[in-house]
């Protein structure tokens, strides 16, 4: 479970980069370079981050796993986060 929430802190750490990148941009840039360099830097860090989750999945757990990623996301949020859409077999 702790390799799913280190996955989905990845994704959201690109999310948050890339929204700071693009602000920095946005100060910088007319508006036309602006779109096109945008459409650039996404698309070209997207795909290499999707492609990794889609195909490479079984190294980045491996990886995650040697590297203790999954270790310290299992201290940061201890538990079992049971979705609230799914019957609890408790008894």
């Amino acid at each position: 479970m702790s390799f799913f929430r280190a996955l989905t802190l990845l994704w959201a750490d690109y999310h948050l980069l890339k929204a700071g990148v693009y602000a920095w941009l946005a100060a910088r840039l007319p508006l036309e370079q602006l779109l096109v360099a945008r459409a650039a830097i996404g698309w070209a860090t997207f795909l290499p981050l999707l492609a990794a989750c889609l195909f490479a999945g079984p190294h980045l757990y491996r990886l995650f796993h040697r590297s203790g990623v999954t270790a310290l996301v299992a201290r940061w949020f201890p538990g079992d986060l049971q979705s609230p859409l799914v019957p609890r077999s408790d008894g």
